[in-house]
C-alpha cells in the first residue's frame, strides 16, 4: 500500500469518465470538491462537539458513472449514510469503464466574533478490495481515500491523502482503522466543511478485461475542540 501518494494506474479513459461526470453534474465535482453545502452547525468557544453524537453527520454525496465497452458490462454505485457508513463499488466485465465516489462528513461554523483554533480528530474504519483477470499487474482498478477541509468559499484548507491502491500493485484487499488529528484556525463566523472523499475507478475499455474495485468506510466520527486563537501581535513601528 502507498500512503500519501497520488492516484496511480489511471488511464486517460478513466479520467475522461470523471470529467464527463463532473460536466453533467453526476459527480458533484468529484470527492475533493464540495458536492453540497449543508447547513453549518455552530461551534462555540472552549467546547467539544462530536458528530455523530452531539450532532448528526450532514455532508453526503455518492455519484457514479458507467461506460460499458462494446460487448462489455459496467456497473457503478455508491452510498453515504448518517450512520457514518459509506461505500463505493465499480465493476466492469469484458471491457468498459466505471467510477464511483462518496463524500461523508459535517459542516460547522464559528459562532463567535473572534478567530478560533479548531482541533479535529477524525476516526474511521476502512475496507477495500481490488481484482482483475489480467495475467500481469496492470492499473485496471484503483481505490483512493482523502480527508478534506474546505471553507464557505470552497477554498481547500487541508488535503490529507490517506491511501491509494491499484491493481498495478496486485489484486487483493485490506482493512483497518485510523484516527486523523489536525488543527485549523478559522475566522469569525467562517464555516468549516470536513469530509472524507473516497473513490473507486475501473478502466478496461481498451483491454476488454474484467475488473472490480470496492471501498467501504464505517464508524466515521468527527470530534472538534475549540479555543480562542492567540492574538496577532502588531508589527513593530
Amino acid at each position: 500500500m502507498k500512503y500519501g501518494s497520488r492516484l496511480v494506474g489511471i488511464s486517460a479513459t478513466t479520467l475522461l469518465l470523471m470529467l464527463v461526470a463532473h460536466l453533467t453534474g453526476c459527480a458533484g465535482g468529484g470527492p475533493s470538491e464540495l458536492a453540497l453545502r449543508p447547513t453549518a452547525k455552530p461551534l462555540r468557544l472552549d467546547a467539544t462537539i462530536k458528530s455523530p453524537g452531539d450532532l448528526p453527520l450532514n455532508l453526503f454525496s455518492s455519484p457514479s458513472q458507467e461506460n460499458p465497452g462494446p460487448g462489455g458490462k459496467a456497473d457503478a454505485r455508491a452510498e453515504s449514510k448518517p450512520s457514518g457508513d459509506a461505500i463505493a463499488i465499480a465493476d466492469v466485465e469484458s471491457g468498459g469503464g466505471a467510477t464511483a465516489s462518496f463524500q461523508i462528513g459535517s459542516a460547522f461554523v464559528n459562532d463567535s466574533d473572534q478567530q478560533v483554533d479548531v482541533t479535529i480528530s477524525a476516526k474511521y474504519r476502512y475496507e477495500f478490495a481490488l481484482q482483475t483477470n489480467a495475467k500481469t499487474r496492470t492499473g485496471d482498478a484503483t481505490v483512493t481515500l482523502h480527508f478534506y477541509a474546505r471553507d464557505q468559499y470552497n477554498r481547500l484548507l487541508r488535503d490529507l491523502p490517506l491511501f491509494t491502491q491499484s491493481t498495478d500493485q496486485g489484486s487483493g484487499g485490506q482493512s483497518g482503522e485510523n484516527t486523523i488529528n489536525l488543527t485549523l484556525t478559522i475566522g469569525p463566523h467562517d464555516s468549516l466543511y470536513l469530509f472524507f472523499g473516497g473513490s473507486v475507478a475501473v478502466d478496461t475499455l481498451k483491454s476488454a478485461r474484467t475488473a472490480h474495485g470496492e471501498l467501504k468506510l464505517s464508524g466515521v466520527e468527527l470530534t472538534l475542540t475549540t479555543k480562542a486563537a492567540p492574538a496577532v501581535k502588531a508589527a513593530a513601528p
